[in-house]
């Protein structure tokens, strides 16, 4: 699959980046245009808390957990990467983004990234069942 020069990169996505067994093709793909600049990925404002979150919590699977050092130069990579933050106001939270949680049972996180991807008309790069099929149904291309 070929990775397009904007998405949106939803949380499943993005946490293989950090845990080198969970690494996919596609997000590493993505990861390496990025890095080169040759793409961009657009994120909602809850998508730093949810990698920190993934990070310090630790890997699936039984793996080490990462010490702080390797967290922190992580933190820092991303920083530099082309991935472009966006704020909903709460309006646009409690209209938008429940409707969309309502309508395909996602929780609030997930459908704050199909809104994104709605919004911005960009495709979205997701590992998660249930936010694929919610934004397949919605007219969204997936990359996955």
């Amino acid at each position: 699959m070929v990775v397009p020069a904007e998405f949106i990169a939803d949380a499943s996505f993005t946490i293989p980046w950090f845990f080198r067994h969970e690494r996919v093709a596609v997000s590493e793909e993505a990861w390496e245009r990025l890095a080169l600049r040759t793409a961009i990925a657009h994120v909602p404002a809850l998508w730093p808390f949810e990698m920190a979150n993934a990070a310090l919590r630790g890997p699936r699977g039984g793996v080490v957990k990462p010490s702080r050092q390797d967290v922190a130069i992580f933190f820092s990579i991303l920083t530099e990467l082309p991935i472009r933050v966006h704020y909903q106001n709460i309006e646009s939270v409690f209209e938008e983004t429940v409707s969309l949680m309502m309508k395909h049972k996602l929780t609030s996180y997930d459908a704050a990234y199909l809104n994104l991807a709605l919004k911005l008309r960009l495709p979205l790069a997701t590992f998660d069942t249930a936010v694929s099929k919610a934004a397949t149904a919605e007219g969204v291309e997936v990359l996955t």
